[in-house]
């Protein structure tokens, strides 16, 4: 069974296991699990990720299963691992960010700012954005893993006319 929950940014940040060496803890979001692939994406894409979240105040659900080792319960991510550290990258200052467009106010201030250099209204607005979690109760194998992907990556082949459409005038 899975479930939704909807946890503002700084506490989701505060429940995710922070780097790669570090150890798991009660409860945490696992981002680093062996399945997942590493950082792959620039600061380019994570301004876009971030922007969009400032512009419309959501994102994709992030995914997690849960997972029991020594006596620990923790969270293991599935999907959303480059979201996550778009997040973390962001309230860590690893990046400055670069707006989209700067057609608001917030955008305008923090543009080309790394996050401690936002103005503090703006950190508590985007600290306070809460993201959909989506966890599964339980911990998948390696079968329930595969198909979760597969499916998930399974998209129908469009046209260029369709994608364009897609995007309207």
């Amino acid at each position: 069974m899975a479930n939704t929950t909807t946890p503002r940014i700084i506490d989701y940040y505060n429940s995710l296991r922070k780097k790669e060496d570090d150890p798991v803890f009660e409860l945490c979001y696992d981002i680093y699990p062996e399945h997942q692939r590493d950082d792959v994406q620039d600061d380019a894409w994570r301004s876009k990720v971030i922007s969009h979240l400032i512009i419309f105040g959501q994102l994709n659900p992030i995914v997690y299963h849960k997972v029991v080792r020594n006596d620990v319960t923790y969270y293991e991510s599935l999907d959303g691992k480059q979201r996550s550290l778009a997040i973390k990258k962001l309230l860590d200052d690893e990046f400055r960010f670069v707006a989209q467009n700067e057609n608001s106010d917030m955008l305008r201030e923090c543009n080309r700012k790394y996050f401690s250099q936002w103005p503090v209204k703006y950190q508590t607005k985007f600290k306070t954005i809460s993201i959909p979690v989506t966890l599964y109760d339980y911990e998948m194998d390696e079968d329930s893993k595969s198909l979760f992907f597969n499916n998930l990556q399974y998209t129908k082949k469009t046209k260029v006319g369709e994608v364009l459409n897609a995007y309207g005038n």
